[in-house]
Parts: structure tokens; sequence; C-alpha cells
């Protein structure tokens, strides 16, 4: 089995020490942009010389703004709200009340320079490229606040009907993921940066060994004996339940049958 990923929408994930590009942040919008897209995090610049550039951030990492004044995303956690352009910088209201901004260094069509690390000892900007979300409905959308639940880590320890819950809607996320391409008519997918129990193929996909799950994935649980829990019933669900392939040339609608499919014989 080989594997594919994305290629078109999100560039490859580097680091430019790049003394033009600098010149370019201005911290002000230069010409008036579209900000109401879902931005997907694509490379790290520096601001200066001898700085080492630390970003945990990969492709899977996003900013969905939503044109109604809405937003979801999904940076160190999941937070979601509402936001509005202010002088340089988007202000966001957070769903626990507090506020938040984020200086805005550039805005142009084809990515927005976002200071996520104010701290002048260690500067560095962060680039996200854009793809349109106004196609798609808060029901649709792989990256609306309901499609991320199952990255919220919880407060409380979770039972046997919550886990399940949990996996279905890691699953309608994936569903969603595919829809999404198919709708955007994007040629390739990034499906390796996502966290996730599973390891998809080309033609197909495999459930990772409990040992060699992600931090990240077992951070979605409230200990490592749920998030063990949870996947002995995927395990179930791959091994007792006959999830057929569909007969399609197209990858990407593929996936999408086969995680709808798992979402209903999840019970």
């Amino acid at each position: 089995m080989c594997d594919f990923s994305l290629k078109k929408g999100f560039p490859v994930l580097h680091i430019i020490f790049a003394a033009a590009l600098l010149l370019s942040l201005t911290g002000c919008f230069q010409n008036k942009r579209n900000i109401s897209q879902t931005w997907f995090f694509s490379y790290t610049t520096q601001t200066g010389k001898g700085f080492k550039i630390t970003s945990e951030l990969t492709p899977e990492n996003f900013i969905d703004l939503r044109s109604d004044g809405s937003f979801t995303s999904y940076l160190d956690t999941v937070e979601y709200g509402r936001w509005k352009e202010e002088k340089g910088s988007i202000n966001f209201k957070l769903q626990n009340g507090n506020s938040k901004k984020i200086q805005v260094k550039n805005l142009a069509i084809d990515e927005i320079v976002l200071d996520l690390t104010p701290d002048e000892t260690n500067r560095y900007y962060h680039v996200f490229s854009p793809i349109p979300n106004e196609t798609l409905s808060e029901l649709d959308n792989p990256f609306a606040t309901e499609s991320q639940i199952w990255r919220i880590k919880p407060h409380h320890s979770e039972n046997e009907k919550e886990l399940k819950d949990r996996l279905r809607n890691h699953f309608s996320f994936w569903e969603k993921y595919f829809n999404w391409a198919l709708i955007n008519n994007m040629e390739t997918l990034d499906i390796h940066s996502e966290q996730s129990p599973l390891k998809l193929y080309s033609n197909g996909f495999e459930l990772i060994p409990f040992e060699k799950l992600s931090e990240k994935w077992k951070n979605c649980f409230a200990n490592d004996e749920e998030c063990l829990q949870a996947w002995n019933i995927l395990k179930d669900l791959i091994s007792s339940r006959n999830i057929s392939w569909p007969k399609t040339d197209n990858r990407f609608k593929a996936f999408l049958s086969v995680f709808q499919q798992m979402q209903s014989h999840l019970h």
C-alpha cells in the first residue's frame, strides 16, 4: 500500500530565513484581502538573526474565520467563539469569556502572517495559507466547532457511551474532511498530519498499535486507561464488522463511505 498526501492547498512545512520576506511584514493590512477563510499553518519565518525557531504547529493546525463572526481554531488547543478584525489584529472572544488578540503582520491573497509568539527575546512569525469556507454549511464544515469535539480533552472520566461518542465525532470529522476535499476539487489531501488511531493509505487503513499512538491522540482522553478502552472499542469494530471498500476510483469518495459506515456500526 502506498501513501498519498496533500500538496495542493497545504504547502510543505518548511522554515524560511529570508530578509526580503521580513521587509514585507509591515504590521498593517496594506491591501484589503478576504480574511474570512479557513487558514492552515504553512511554515514559520524568523524575525531576526540568531534566533532558534521551535514551532510545534503542523498543517493540521488551523484558524477557521467565518463571515458571520464566528470562529473555531486549533493551535495548541481547540478554541471557539467570536472574532473581529481591528487595527491590524484579530480580536477573539473565547468560549470561556476570555479575550485574545493575535497581531497580523501581513495579509495577502495567498497567505496571512501572524505573530503568535510576542516574546521579544525569541520572536518568529507563523504563516498560514487559505482555503475558502463560504461553500460549506456549519453542519458540513470539518473545521467547525461541532467537528472538533473529539480533540477537546474531557475534564472528567468518560463512560463507554461517551468514549463511543468521541470516536463517532472523530469519524464524522474524517467524513467531512474528505467531502470538503471533493467540494474544493482537491487532487491530493494531507492525511498524515491529522491525529488519529488509524493510519490511512491510498487503498485502505490499519489500526495503529496502542503503544505507537501519538501523545496528541492520547491527550484527547481523560487518561491512558480510557484511551486504551477507546482503542479496544475501535479494534472490535474493525475486526467484527464488515466495512466494505466501495467500488470507485476516487479515493476521497472511498474514505468518505468508509467513515460513514464506521459511524453507523459504532453502537
